[in-house]
């Protein structure tokens, strides 16, 4: 029987320098791996700070032209207010009539648009502090300021709001109620456009029968004839000049973060 031997395999062993070289070989590829990962993931981050920068910006331009109408509106509540205490003062000091005192109060608050607040556009602040974003931002100028405009100066805004809130409805249900049949606002404060053409005229002719009947009734008058009206008039306009006040340090606070979250963006924050 013939028998079979198997070969000898003589392996030769590695230098040393050999086997550190394929380890020095292996931590670099890990590591570079590992350097890539972290490049790509902050790309993805700051990608994302910058869109959410943009789109904060886009808020407060936003905020910017809702701030710009809200001062032209509580600025002609002033001034209203302003003429119904001087109607009031005229019709005390036997200079006015009583109904062309009472046609002239009216016809001023036919104008009067106090009541409505102004609410910030905050969605993309919120998502930045949400996905993290906020963190990155690299300026500790601009982060401060961005607390302040929706973290401070929100809650001076939402209490603000409450009390103009209170006070404008205090104002029509206990001095003016025929604000509720206001003209130059579509009538009485009914959701109109669900109406069709036929019943939102059968509303308007409703609104002007309710409001000449208010007008007439003594109930409605007495409010208005009393001393008390231009003290509870002055207490809502006083009410509209701290609501004005705020309204400007807003657009102080508005322009000052877009300017400068204008140019952070550009430098990339």
């Amino acid at each position: 029987m013939e028998v079979h031997h198997h070969p000898h395999l003589h392996h030769q062993v590695k230098p040393w320098k050999e086997y550190l070289l394929e380890g020095f070989m292996i931590f670099i590829a890990v590591s570079m791996g590992f350097i890539a990962e972290s490049i790509r993931e902050r790309q993805v981050l700051n990608h994302k700070k910058e869109q959410n920068l943009t789109s904060i910006i886009i808020d407060l331009k936003k905020d910017s032209v809702e701030l710009q109408k809200k001062l032209v509106e509580y600025s002609q509540s002033h001034l209203i207010f302003n003429k119904l205490s001087n109607f009031s003062f005229m019709y005390h000091q036997n200079k006015l009539n009583e109904d062309a005192y009472i046609d002239s109060v009216v016809n001023q608050v036919d104008r009067l648009t106090f009541g409505s607040s102004f609410y910030q556009n905050n969605s993309s602040y919120k998502n930045t502090i949400s996905n993290g974003s906020f963190s990155n931002i690299n300026s500790s100028e601009a982060k401060i300021k961005l607390s302040e405009y929706y973290e401070a100066f929100s809650t001076q805004l939402a209490d603000n709001n409450l009390i103009l809130d209170q006070m404008e409805e205090w104002y029509t249900a206990n001095v003016f109620f025929i604000r509720y049949y206001n003209l130059t606002k579509g009538g009485r404060r009914r959701e109109s456009y669900v109406m069709n053409n036929k019943a939102a005229a059968e509303e308007a002719e409703n609104t002007v029968a309710m409001r000449n009947y208010y007008i007439r009734n003594r109930e409605f008058r007495i409010p208005l004839l009393s001393n008390k009206f231009i003290i509870d008039n002055e207490k809502v306009n006083f009410r509209c000049l701290i609501y004005l006040g705020l309204l400007e340090k807003f657009v102080a606070k508005n322009k000052e973060l877009i300017a400068l979250l204008s140019e952070k963006e550009k430098s990339h924050l």
